[in-house]
């Protein structure tokens, strides 16, 4: 998600749609990093439908990697069986 946005602002549904997720698996995902402070939710119009839309930016974020970060992300993803090696 964060490397799409990299080319400029979308709303969910262009995420859900861009990601072959559902939307509400989008929706989820994008207030995960709302609330790690890495995106921002503005309200907005889409132009074609003039429906309310929520549109995601990045915000500008610093990411430390560190050997205590690695292991817990790796232990994480062991717990859960996600790891990708």
């Amino acid at each position: 998600m964060i490397s799409i946005l990299l080319d400029g602002p979308k709303h969910i549904a262009q995420l859900s749609n861009d990601l072959g997720i559902p939307y509400t698996t989008a929706q989820q995902r994008v207030a995960e990093l709302k609330r790690e402070k890495l995106l921002n939710v503005i309200p907005d119009v889409d132009d074609a439908s003039n429906r309310a839309i929520k549109r995601v930016h990045l915000t500008n974020f610093r990411v430390e990697l560190t050997p205590r970060t690695i292991r817990n992300i790796v232990s994480k993803e062991q717990a859960t069986g996600t790891f990708s090696g």
